[in-house]
């Protein structure tokens, strides 16, 4: 495989899991109402991404689609990451008060 090719699969495997977090967001916002544990969900997406991102993994890996892996991998994580920001925020703005 080709280094573009594999370049192309890991932007598609981010670009995949960070629309999947999307749609599971406005899921989760339609859906509040419903249940609490949709907001729930929606404010710890960093952690509710496994629910769907591991079974996603797996899938990639017996489909030998393993180029893929790593984008995914970068998704989830950048997702953590603006999941842990969102938390410091609301942590340094109740500690000023």
């Amino acid at each position: 495989m080709g280094k573009t090719n594999k370049t192309l699969r890991i932007i598609a495997g981010l670009v995949g899991i960070l629309l999947i977090n999307l749609s599971f967001a406005v899921i989760c916002l339609l859906s509040h109402s419903v249940s609490a544990i949709f907001y729930l969900l929606l404010s710890a997406i960093g952690f509710a991404q496994f629910i769907y991102g591991i079974p996603l993994l797996i899938y990639l890996w017996y489909s030998n689609r393993g180029s893929t892996i790593p984008g995914v991998w970068l998704g989830m994580g950048i997702t953590v990451l603006v999941n842990a920001g969102y938390y410091l925020f609301w942590i340094m703005r109740l500690q000023g008060r």
